[in-house]
This record gives C-alpha cells, structure tokens and sequence, in this order.
C-alpha cells in the first residue's frame, strides 16, 4: 500500500510539473500558473539576478509561458553571462554551435561540457545530450542524448522535456 501512495504521489507531481512546462501556448493566458512565474522571473532579472537572467533566458528560449523568442533569450543569456554565469556563458557557446556549426575553437568548451556532465551538472547534462541529439562536436546519438536531458530532467529541468518527447518519437518510429 505504501508503494503505491508513493507511486501515485510521484504521478500526480509528474502530472503538475507537466501541465506547468508544457509545449503548449500556454503563455497566451495571463491567468496561468506558469505565466505568473514568468513574471517573477523577469522582475527578478530586471533587479540584477543573473540567476534568474538565466532562467528568463531559458524561458524564451525553449517557450515556457511566453512565446519562443531566441534573440530575447541570446540577450538574457548576455546579461547573465557578463555576471559570471558559467551556465549562461556555455547556452550562449552551445547556440552559437547549432547555429553555425562545430568548429576546432569549441574544443575546450566540450571538453568542459563533458566534463561538468560526468559530473552530474544538469545545464550541462542539456547541452550534452542536445549535442548528441544533432550530432554537433560529438556523434550523433539519440539513446545518449536521451539519457543526458532525461537525467536533467530529473534535476528538475523540465524546460527539456518537449525535446525528450521529440526523441522517444524519433527512437519509436526507428523501431516500426
């Protein structure tokens, strides 16, 4: 019996973080738990928190509670970046490789990467997985790149979560 309260309780959490990080436009409602975050967010950003620059950033990025806008998120990832955020420095390292290529410079950066990954760090465990996922700087391989954003995922990142989704489609029609 207690199993299974502890398996409906990490569902209905499941359920919950779901409906909050969904791909959905959900920003189009003001009313909206996750738009309220936002908001938090930005006032946080607006005060100075390079933290919550970061998180901004990945909000626009991959769309949670607001629509997708990379540029608004390049910019948000500068401003932390230039208060030291590691993670913001490599975001914006890892955008400049899908947008125009791996190239010889970005060596020292993925061998930071990996490393900070094999460490567990879960913005490290994005970028790795999302490398393996597009075969940027390291090859191509959508099992590793599920489990790297998987285990982010499981940090609590949840912004990931579409692109797991978008590889488990993948990895099923590769079995049909």
């Amino acid at each position: 019996m207690l199993r299974l309260l502890v398996f409906i309780k990490w569902i209905f959490r499941y359920l919950i973080i779901s409906l909050l990080f969904q791909n959905t436009p959900a920003y189009a409602d003001e009313n909206n738990f996750g738009h309220r975050i936002f908001q938090i967010q930005k006032k946080m950003a607006l005060r100075g928190s390079a933290l919550a620059q970061y998180k901004l950033a990945t909000f626009y990025e991959f769309g949670i509670s607001v629509k997708p806008n990379l540029n608004e998120a390049k910019s948000w990832y500068e401003v932390s970046a230039k208060k030291n955020n590691k993670s913001a420095k490599k975001r914006l390292v890892y955008l400049e490789v899908k947008e125009n290529g791996f190239k010889p410079s970005n060596e020292q950066w993925l061998k930071e990467v990996i490393n900070d990954a094999n460490s567990g760090k879960g913005n490290d465990l994005i970028i790795l997985g999302q490398l393996h996922h597009r075969g940027l700087g390291v090859k191509k391989d959508l099992h590793k790149a599920l489990s790297f954003l998987e285990q982010a995922s499981l940090q609590g990142l949840h912004e990931i979560n579409g692109e797991i989704d978008n590889i488990k489609e993948k990895l099923a029609l590769k079995q049909k």
